[in-house]
């Protein structure tokens, strides 16, 4: 499969957001969406926190901002990926980042990722769509990223990916709380199961909603927050 490269945008720094960021695209959401009501995760200082679907970085550098001891982060689009480089640069080896998609099993050594042609930077997914270019990324299992760091607190902002890894991991209990942003596409009857399984796997597992998602035939997406 030919890799395919957007053409990259001149990235700006945006004084307000604190980040770079690449005019005309979603990543001008940076400028309203703030991290404390979208992902309002309780963290303490020992934290290691592993960022999937880091995209530009907003929630890494937030995380960071809050005193945590380390930032794991995961981005598979090769261009935000370079953004997410840059603006987290300054912030040195409190931040460790790789440009791989995240998997449920090993020995996926490499995947298909669906690009969105439009402003949508966020959006690239694993999850096979039609009319999007696809190009080859390298892949990471979620067991095998969790075996290598002490992970303390988990976001997942993957665009569907979610589905098919949370719905049957086991957590080391190093893992003390997990943010999931669902991706429910109006709560799909499949989606709508696969939600539910997510949620019995994390509550068999001890974990408490602290913010709970809802899940409802409206909701494009939806977040929830589990401690234990």
């Amino acid at each position: 499969m030919k890799q395919l490269v957007d053409p990259k945008i001149e990235p700006v720094f945006n004084e307000k957001a604190g980040l770079w960021l690449r005019p005309g695209t979603d990543d001008d959401n940076a400028l309203s969406q703030k991290m404390d009501k979208h992902m309002p995760f309780k963290f303490e200082e020992d934290d290691i926190v592993l960022d999937l679907g880091a995209n530009i970085g907003s929630f890494s550098k937030y995380a960071i901002e809050q005193n945590v001891k380390k930032v794991i982060a995961f981005e598979a689009d090769e261009d935000n990926f370079r953004m997410l480089k840059l603006n987290m640069e300054r912030f040195g080896h409190i931040v460790k980042c790789f440009r791989r998609a995240i998997v449920a099993h090993d020995g996926i050594d490499e995947i298909d990722f669906y690009l969105v042609k439009s402003k949508g930077k966020a959006w690239h997914s694993i999850i096979p769509t039609k009319g999007r270019d696809i190009v080859k990324v390298k892949a990471s299992s979620i067991m095998k990223v969790l075996g290598a760091y002490p992970i303390t607190v988990i976001k997942s902002d993957i665009e569907g990916g979610e589905f098919g890894i949370f719905d049957t991991i086991s957590f080391p209990q190093s893992v003390r709380s997990i943010g999931i942003e669902f991706h429910l596409q109006k709560a799909s009857k499949l989606r709508y199961v696969q939600s539910k399984q997510v949620i019995k796997n994390l509550e068999n597992q001890s974990f408490i909603a602290d913010v709970s998602p809802i899940i409802t035939e409206k909701n494009w997406t939806t977040i929830g927050i589990w401690y234990r």
